[in-house]
């Protein structure tokens, strides 16, 4: 019996599935550079694909960007300990720590550069990154003043806030750890007193 040989394919072979290296060096690049400044060129050389690779997957920047946005797990920056005060300031540390660095703010600010002219970008950012992060903020809170606080979102939303008031708008220098800290404390009202 003789062996039948499939005939040899012609072009590239194809690579196994890079979906989760392009989505992840998208997310690396809009960190390091921000929205505007994302080239799908430099996502398909960070994942090590061609262009065609991508769009494939994506037939444009604005796609696959948001798709990279729904990928972003906060719960892999900031793990959960069960202590609402502590996670809560650990949160606001974290966002303290990436809006107080130029490089790393440019992931969020970026988003309110594309608000407007983006709305596919804009529901990502607000869907999965900014509601996601309001939702475990809001839990904390539940959880040291009670569900019935009619201050609940006003205390979520102080916060966030507050240090991009400080870092954004007026470029204020902070540190991160203080900052969060005090913010955390003053959305459960546990500020101190004044002191003597």
């Amino acid at each position: 019996m003789t062996a039948v040989v499939a005939p040899r394919r012609r072009g590239r072979p194809r690579e196994a599935d890079r979906t989760d290296a392009i989505l992840q060096a998208a997310l690396a690049l809009l960190e390091e550079d921000g929205y505007e400044q994302l080239h799908v060129q430099r996502v398909a050389e960070r994942a090590r694909v061609g262009l065609a690779t991508i769009y494939r997957r994506w037939p444009t920047k604005q796609a696959l960007v948001a798709e990279a946005v729904r990928c972003k797990d906060m719960a892999d920056e900031v793990p959960e300990t069960g202590d609402p005060r502590a996670d809560l300031a650990a949160v606001m540390r974290h966002l303290a720590g990436q809006l107080s660095d130029p490089a790393k703010a440019r992931f969020m600010v970026s988003f309110l550069a594309t608000l407007n002219a983006e709305p596919e970008i804009a529901a990502a950012f607000r869907e999965h990154v900014f509601s996601v992060m309001r939702q475990r903020m809001l839990g904390y809170i539940t959880a040291v003043v009670g569900a019935d606080d009619p201050l609940l979102e006003a205390r979520a939303d102080l916060g966030p806030g507050l240090l991009f008031y400080r870092t954004q708008v007026l470029r204020n220098a902070v540190d991160p750890d203080a900052a969060g800290d005090e913010v955390a404390a003053l959305m459960l009202g546990e500020l101190p007193g004044p002191r003597d």
